[in-house]
């Protein structure tokens, strides 16, 4: 079996874009592939993304897609193993390593992948629809309602934040609350960063970190989990006087499941199996409210 975390995101129009349809958006983009086998893949510096349309949807139905991180020619991983040396992996110039996951797209405004480790995250998806179809959508991640009371209420008594991320160039997409966390000389000159910021175990009990950091923690719990890969924080909890901490990324909205592996690389999960795991997590999901309460939790933390 393959363990894969099933992760929940709202998607939502850009302002002064066209309203995005996930039908139509798939429509364009298959009839796209369909002339042109290469409209499949966008490629930026070391790394292309590749998409393909699985199902088109409809008004009651998810858009389900296959997307892949892939390895331009120039930055292919090589082989090794035990008492041997570094060889090329046999692969062609036109073929390329893929790391792979499948997204499910609902009418209702949700999303869902089968997220892993090196599966690439779906603001890849939204700059490949701009750029292939010119199509906008902004993905945002769902957390556990809970952790937004908790978060919110702990906002003004942060004691401690913890941030890496493997891609540090994407430190220079949003400067906002990187550039707070994060020192602008880092960039993309170092393969990864990883940035503790805390008033000190030692440090007075009311002591907490400064205003401008505060607001760039709640800045990355809205909008930077595509960029890290590591987001703790460490607050005194108002109604037990405790210091508790959050774990954002582990603490999304997501189900794990167990799938079976497809029958040409084991190490996948079968891919009508992933796309039914998330139909019926998203039905479970809906029918308890979970989607819904977790909605309601990011509007009202964004108002604070």
């Amino acid at each position: 079996m393959v363990t894969r975390d099933l992760v929940f995101y709202r998607w939502s129009d850009i302002n002064a874009q066209p309203p995005f349809s996930p039908p139509e958006t798939a429509t364009r983009l298959a009839r796209l592939i369909a002339k042109d086998e290469y409209a499949a893949m966008l490629e930026y510096k070391e790394v292309a993304t590749a998409v393909h349309v699985i199902e088109v949807g409809d008004d009651q139905s998810p858009t389900q897609l296959r997307m892949m991180s892939l390895r331009n020619p120039g930055f292919r991983p090589v082989q090794w193993e035990l008492g041997g040396d570094l060889v090329p992996l046999p692969i062609l110039d036109d073929q390329y390593p893929a790391d792979v996951t499948y997204v499910s797209i609902w009418p209702d405004g949700y999303a869902a992948q089968d997220l892993h480790q090196h599966a690439a995250r779906v603001g890849r998806l939204s700059n490949f629809f701009r750029h292939r179809v010119s199509s906008y959508v902004s993905f945002e991640i769902l957390y556990q309602p809970n952790l937004y009371k908790l978060l919110v209420s702990m906002k003004g008594k942060f004691r401690k934040v913890q941030i890496s991320m493997t891609r540090p160039e994407y430190v220079d997409k949003d400067r906002g609350a990187f550039g707070i966390l994060v020192p602008e000389a880092y960039g993309h000159s170092v393969p990864s960063i990883q940035v503790s910021a805390s008033v000190g175990r030692y440090g007075p009990r009311d002591r907490y970190l400064d205003s401008p950091i505060d607001e760039a923690i709640i800045s990355m719990a809205e909008n930077a989990h595509e960029y890290v890969d590591m987001l703790k924080v460490y607050g005194r909890n108002p109604k037990t006087g405790a210091i508790e901490k959050v774990n954002l990324l582990k603490q999304r909205l997501q189900r794990t499941v167990d799938l079976p592996p497809d029958p040409r690389a084991n190490s996948l999960p079968d891919m009508k199996s992933t796309f039914d795991a998330m139909e019926l997590a998203y039905r479970n999901l809906r029918m308890e409210g979970e989607l819904e309460r977790a909605t309601q939790a990011k509007v009202a933390l964004g108002r604070k």
